[in-house]
């Protein structure tokens, strides 16, 4: 909670190596979101990650 800001389940954050966020916001349980929505997002942390190093 106090590192991430949120203390709901499950909540997905990626991180480089030096233990920062790629991306600044969480990805948090919501059923609306659906497989999807979910790719996105993990394409775009893998393109932050590309970018860092």
């Amino acid at each position: 909670m106090s590192r991430f800001g949120s203390n709901s389940q499950p909540n997905y954050f990626f991180l480089d190596g030096k233990e920062e966020r790629l991306l600044q916001e969480g990805y948090g349980y919501n059923p609306s979101k659906g497989v999807k929505e979910f790719k996105d997002w993990l394409n775009r942390a893998i393109d932050e990650y590309k970018k860092r190093n």
